[in-house]
């Protein structure tokens, strides 16, 4: 069973990787805010299914 952890880990990188292929390197980095909202927002749809609510961003 996957931990909390891996699973925010797993919806991040699945937004990332639906998200980065579509734009060229410069276009990635010009665009990095709209990626980390795009992020936040899923994020946040998935992890409201299991009581979770993101509230505000961690440094890892």
């Amino acid at each position: 069973m996957n931990t909390t952890r891996e699973q925010i880990q797993s919806h991040v990188f699945d937004v990332i990787r639906a998200t980065v292929p579509k734009l060229d390197l410069d276009g990635a980095f010009e665009q990095k805010n709209d990626i980390t909202k795009a992020v936040e927002e899923e994020l946040g749809k998935a992890m409201s299914m299991y009581g979770y609510e993101i509230v505000q961003n961690a440094d890892c």
